[in-house]
């Protein structure tokens, strides 16, 4: 994480339920499966709860925000540090 001194504004995002946005491949669709009395179902998006889960939103939010200096991110949250309300409240690269 970045140093955050020098900001007065801050913005939190959530992404709710962030998880199901990451689709599984083939091989890790036949490694989660639930079995029900109605029979088995594959998950085909990420599912919560997973152990590796976490870390992989994790990366995957880091390399997606990467080069952003007014921003930080921890697995599902987002936020945004700005010294002034106003242009410099958007996201630059």
């Amino acid at each position: 994480m970045h140093c955050v001194l020098g900001y007065k504004y801050f913005t939190k995002l959530d992404i709710l339920m962030q998880y199901y946005d990451f689709e599984l491949d083939e091989v890790s669709q036949e490694l989660c499966v639930i079995i029900t009395p109605f029979g088995k179902y594959k998950y085909k998006r990420l599912p919560i709860g997973l152990k590796c889960a976490p870390d992989l939103v994790q990366e995957i939010m880091e390399d997606v925000l990467l080069g952003l200096d007014n921003v930080q991110v921890y697995l599902n949250k987002i936020g945004l540090f700005a010294k002034y309300v106003g242009r410099e409240f958007t996201l630059t690269r």
